[in-house]
C-alpha cells in the first residue's frame, strides 16, 4: 500500500488539533480546526481511509481519536 502524507491544510489542522487533545467530539474538533462540519467530515473520511484516525460512534456523538496502532503514527 502506498503511504500518503496529509497534503491539505485541513487535514494538517485536524491532525494538529488531535495531537494537542486526542479523543474529541466533532463539535470540539470543528472549533479547534476552524472549519465547517462539511469540510471536517470530508477530511476525516480521507484521514480514516489512510488509517491515521478512528471515529467512535456513541449514539449521536462521534469521538475522533488518533489511530496510535497505525504504522503511520
Amino acid at each position: 500500500m502506498k503511504h500518503v502524507l496529509p497534503t491539505s491544510k485541513g487535514e494538517i489542522s485536524i491532525l494538529t488539533a488531535l495531537l494537542k487533545m486526542d479523543g474529541v467530539t466533532l463539535k470540539t474538533l470543528m472549533k479547534q480546526a476552524k472549519m465547517t462540519h462539511r469540510y471536517l467530515k470530508k477530511h476525516l473520511s480521507t484521514l480514516e481511509k489512510e488509517g491515521l484516525i478512528e471515529q467512535h460512534h456513541y449514539g449521536p456523538v462521534i469521538i475522533v481519536t488518533l489511530n496510535k496502532d497505525s504504522p503511520k503514527y
